[in-house]
């Protein structure tokens, strides 16, 4: 990723703590995309399927991962700036199952997340007796920046992925933070998410059916100001 280009100054002067920090990561992920899509544009990628996923483990942990190794653990909290995101329809591999941990599905529509999902059966036909069309879910995707990781040359950018329950959380503390309920933290009423440090947490919860899940729960931490975490050039 190319850092220096149609990056607005506080991305990359030394004087980021005078400008409006919500535009850093949001601008930052922007140009990772540009930049990607600029060499692919005429391969019709969905940038979704192209970034790092966060996943989280069975001990709910956040991992990331390439195949069965591990690459970076940041065990069951992550501080993060969260720069964008998105509704897909999408289906990931169940646990255990051969398709662990993969994203077979993630669609703007229902519609469209049914035929890629057949489409996707004609080809693995023994996966048909693991999945059916409704595991296709609404999920929020959001795209991640893990505060601990701007001060490296690249920093990093995740994509995580939102269960229903977790995306209710989400909204509702969005829009709690909206309304001003971290002021005693110095986040003003009207503060928008991708302006501040948000801490999320994985829980383990139980459903009406007695089975037990992990959830996300979100906390904000504090105004993101750039010269904090950013290392300075």
């Amino acid at each position: 990723m190319t850092k220096e280009k149609n990056l607005p100054a506080e991305a990359t002067s030394t004087e980021v703590a005078t400008q409006e920090t919500k535009a850093y990561v949001a601008a930052l992920f922007q140009q990772m995309q540009e930049d990607f899509l600029a060499v692919n544009a005429d391969m019709d990628m969905d940038f979704v399927y192209m970034t790092t996923w966060l996943s989280i483990d069975s001990k709910g942990n956040f991992v990331e991962k390439s195949g069965d190794e591990v690459i970076e653990n940041y065990k069951d909290v992550i501080d993060v700036v969260i720069a964008k995101g998105e509704q897909k329809f999408s289906l990931w591999g169940h646990e255990d199952s051969p398709e662990d941990g993969q994203l077979i599905v993630a669609e703007d529509s229902r519609e469209r997340a049914v035929e890629v999902f057949k489409e996707w059966l004609e080809l693995n036909p023994q996966a048909a007796e693991r999945y059916s069309e409704e595991d296709i879910q609404s999920r929020y995707i959001a795209y991640v920046v893990p505060v601990g990781s701007l001060k490296e040359d690249t920093p990093k950018i995740y994509t995580l992925g939102m269960a229903p329950t977790s995306k209710m959380s989400y909204g509702q503390w969005g829009f709690n933070l909206y309304k001003g309920a971290f002021k005693a933290k110095g986040i003003e009423k009207g503060t928008g998410i991708n302006q501040v440090v948000t801490r999320i947490t994985t829980v383990s919860k139980t459903n009406k059916q007695k089975q037990n899940y992990i959830a996300l729960q979100f906390d904000a931490v504090e105004m993101f100001k750039p010269e904090k975490y950013v290392a300075k050039k």
